[in-house]
């Protein structure tokens, strides 16, 4: 049986395996869902930015199952719920729980990404980390995290953010 995400003007359920080649196909998913709802083009490329991010980081980090993203127009509310799940070792989840936590302690969005870029080019094991920083400074938004174990060595993450967004109102 399918069910259906109460108190909302519609939402988007992709469940897929940890594959890149998915990603550009999500984001054509998401950026149609959000026209569907008027929500402003600003305010599109905001989310799809963050859920391209929050998805590169799932199949980046996948530990043997597949990848989940919701967006749902939340009812009476100028408000765009982004979840994004996978499955992921503990210590993955405890580096991007710090990440997100520091992203949300900053208030100088653009300097934090100005500077999560020059130490990104200081790195010499090849991880950039530009993501979370990207997606405080441009989506403007504050991520959620939790964790949830399966075993000793790994569990499902989720990754949450609310965009307050602008509706459009279109004479018919």
């Amino acid at each position: 049986m399918i069910s259906y995400e109460k108190n909302t003007n519609g939402y988007l359920d992709i469940t897929f395996g940890p594959v890149w080649d998915y990603i550009p196909l999500t984001r054509n998913f998401i950026d149609g869902f959000l026209m569907v709802h008027l929500v402003e083009e600003t305010d599109i490329a905001k989310v799809v930015t963050a859920a391209s991010e929050l998805l590169e980081n799932a199949v980046k980090h996948a530990y043997n199952d597949g990848i989940r993203i919701k967006i749902i127009k939340l009812i009476d509310s100028n408000c765009i719920e982004l979840i994004v799940f996978n499955s992921t070792t503990k210590s993955d989840f405890i580096h991007l729980q710090n990440t997100i936590n520091e992203a949300n302690s900053v208030s100088n969005t653009l300097e934090y990404y100005i500077n999560a870029m020059k130490k990104s080019y200081a790195k010499a094991d090849g991880k950039i980390g530009l993501g979370i920083p990207r997606i405080r400074h441009e989506s403007d938004v504050k991520l959620k995290i939790s964790f949830f174990e399966c075993d000793d060595s790994y569990g499902i993450i989720e990754v949450s953010g609310i965009f307050n967004i602008i509706e459009e109102c279109h004479a018919g």
